[in-house]
């Protein structure tokens, strides 16, 4: 039997993947491997699919969607799929750190 738990904490997750659609306005639409909208659509399906993943195998649903969220960061700034889950690396702290700046003021 599958535990469904009656509340899901996802403030935060939430708060991840707005913050990443709001910078999908400022990527460029030329040149790109993937469109805009497949990468952003891949991105809340993936953290959707990590959040039911985390909950079968009791783990934190809110970590887990936004470690979905973020796998293919680097393809989503750059357009380019070569390479990506090195490439995200790159990306990850510096998007955290701007992140946590925005999320302070607010």
């Amino acid at each position: 039997m599958i535990f469904i738990p009656k509340t899901l904490e996802t403030r935060c997750s939430h708060r991840v993947i707005q913050f990443f659609l709001k910078r999908s306005k400022s990527w460029s639409r030329e040149g790109r491997d993937f469109s805009i909208y497949w990468s952003t659509s891949h991105m809340t399906a993936t953290a959707q699919f990590m959040r039911l993943l985390a909950i079968l195998r009791k783990l934190d649903p809110d970590i887990c969607a936004i470690a979905g969220a973020v796998h293919d960061i680097a393809t989503m700034e750059t357009g380019k799929g070569e390479n990506h889950a090195i490439n995200s690396l790159n990306f990850i702290d510096t998007l955290f750190n701007e992140y946590k700046l925005i999320m302070k003021d607010m």
